[in-house]
C-alpha cells in the first residue's frame, strides 16, 4: 500500500475544516442544488460534511463534489459503479475522503485510482489494472506526489464543461490562500474583489475628458480614469506628500480615505475628527501655502471619533 504522506495538524485542518457553504459549491462547480443534495444527504450520501448545523463543506468535500460531478455528468459513469468504487476505497484504503486523497480517473465506465504508480479499477474492487487515461477535467485538480488534492482550478463558465479544448487555468481554490476563496492563479487577488472593482468602475463611468490607457470605455480604463476622484470628497488633494512613492489603494474599491500624506518622517502630524474631512484638505493646503517649509511634509488622519 502506498504510504500516505505525513501532514502537520495545521495542514490537515485547513483541508478538512468546515469553510464553505453549499451554495458556494453550486457556484464554483456549476452543480445543480438538487444534485448537491443527492450527494450530501441520506440515503444517497457519499460526501460527509464536517458540520451539519449549519451545513458546511470542507475543501476535501469540494474536491469530492468536483470529482463526483465529473464522473457522473462529464464522463457518464453510472452511479452504481461510482458508489461501488467509493465504498471499496473507504473500506480498503487509509482515507476518509478517497476521492480527494487519490488521483481519480475514468474511461467512462469504471472508476480508477492510482496506487504505487498503477491505475487500478476501484469499481471492480481494485483487482484489475486499467490503461493510462488522460482526462483534462481531473487534471484541473493539483495533487501532491501521493495524490492528495491541494488546490482546484474550476471552470469559470458552465459551457466550458463540455468544450473539447480545455480552457486555461485562470482561477484557483486553495485552502492555504485567502481562506480558501477563489483567487487568480498564483496570486492573492480574490475573484470577488476583482468583480466588485469592475462593477464599481462600470457604474461610475469615466469623465469625457479622461485620457487614460487602455481607453475609458474598458473596465480597466474606467478604473484608471476614476483614480483621480478618490477620496471622492477631495478630488485627489488628500495626499500632498512631496514624494508619494508606491500607491497601495485601488480605486474605487480599496480606498484609504482617512489617511493622508506620507508617514515617512513628516514634519507635522495631525489627528482630525472624522466630521471635518470635507474641510481638511483645504485647510492643510492653505497652511502649507502660508508655511512653505511644511508643504508636502504633513501627515494627517480624518478618522471618525
Amino acid at each position: 500500500m502506498l504510504a500516505r504522506p505525513f501532514m502537520s495538524k495545521r495542514q490537515r485542518n485547513i483541508l478538512e475544516m468546515a469553510n464553505y457553504s453549499l451554495m458556494e459549491a453550486v457556484r464554483y462547480f456549476h452543480i445543480p442544488p438538487s444534485t448537491l443534495a443527492y450527494w450530501t444527504e441520506e440515503p444517497n450520501q457519499l460526501v460527509v460534511l464536517p458540520s451539519q448545523e449549519p451545513p458546511l463543506l470542507s475543501f476535501k468535500n469540494l474536491v469530492e463534489l468536483y470529482v463526483l460531478e465529473g464522473l457522473r455528468k462529464i464522463h457518464g459513469v453510472h452511479v452504481s459503479r461510482i458508489r461501488t468504487a467509493v465504498n471499496f476505497l473507504l473500506e480498503h484504503e487509509r482515507s476518509r475522503h478517497p476521492l480527494a486523497d487519490y488521483d481519480i480517473r475514468t474511461e467512462g465506465k469504471n472508476v480508477g485510482f492510482y496506487k504505487k504508480g498503477k491505475l487500478l479499477n476501484a469499481s471492480l474492487c481494485g483487482q484489475y489494472e486499467m490503461q493510462e487515461i488522460v482526462g483534462g477535467y481531473f487534471r484541473r485538480i493539483d495533487r501532491d506526489p501521493h495524490g492528495v488534492a491541494l488546490r482546484i482550478f474550476p471552470y469559470t463558465k458552465r459551457e466550458q464543461l463540455t468544450n473539447k479544448e480545455q480552457p486555461p487555468q485562470t482561477v484557483e481554490i486553495n485552502p492555504a490562500v485567502c481562506f480558501g476563496l477563489p483567487v487568480l492563479k498564483d496570486s492573492r487577488l480574490t475573484t470577488g474583489f476583482l468583480a466588485l472593482a469592475i462593477l464599481c468602475a462600470a457604474s461610475l463611468g469615466a469623465p469625457a475628458s479622461a485620457q487614460s490607457p487602455p481607453g475609458p470605455s474598458t473596465p480597466a480604463g474606467r478604473i484608471h480614469a476614476t483614480e483621480a476622484l478618490y477620496p471622492p470628497w477631495q478630488h485627489g488633494r488628500s495626499n500632498d506628500a512631496a514624494d508619494r512613492g508606491l500607491e497601495f489603494t485601488v480605486a474605487p474599491v480599496d480606498v484609504l480615505a482617512d489617511f493622508h500624506g506620507s508617514i515617512d518622517h513628516p514634519d507635522l502630524v495631525l489627528y482630525v475628527s472624522g466630521n471635518y474631512f470635507f474641510a481638511a484638505a483645504g485647510l492643510v493646503e492653505a497652511f502649507g501655502n502660508a508655511n512653505p517649509r511644511y508643504r508636502g511634509h504633513i501627515y494627517y488622519e480624518t478618522l471618525p471619533p
